[in-house]
């Protein structure tokens, strides 16, 4: 039976192995975010996607009837539309861009991690 200390090293070495693999294939940003799917939020995250559609169709929609309006408070009307559902679809992009920058932010960490052990293991 392994000791707790070889389990923990064999560990992180499978660890190392995978991150090493994910920064050199070059494909970053489709890992990042298949990684935001996989975290404590991964709830929310299509949740905010089908928000994301519902506003874009809005915004589509409330445009195109701001464009054919004949009459002004009809057209201020569908441009308020236009507008709040352009807010709400770039609330929903800040939210997504920020849970992918948490996943990039704790896979640096993880790297920088692996880096330390690697240089302490030298000395």
């Amino acid at each position: 039976m392994a000791s707790i200390d070889e389990r923990i090293r064999r560990e992180l070495q499978e660890e190392i192995e995978v991150l090493a693999s994910e920064t050199s294939d070059g494909a970053v940003l489709p890992t990042l975010v298949s990684q935001a799917f996989k975290g404590p939020l991964r709830k929310l995250i299509p949740i905010a996607l089908t928000f994301a559609v519902t506003f874009a169709g809005l915004l589509v929609w409330s445009i195109v009837e701001f464009v054919i309006a004949t009459e002004l408070l009809v057209a201020f009307k569908w441009g308020v539309w236009a507008v709040l559902s352009a807010l709400g679809l770039v609330l929903i992009e800040l939210f997504t861009w920020m849970q992918i920058n948490r996943v990039s932010t704790r896979r640096e960490i993880k790297l920088l991690e692996v880096s330390v052990r690697k240089l302490l293991e030298k000395s």
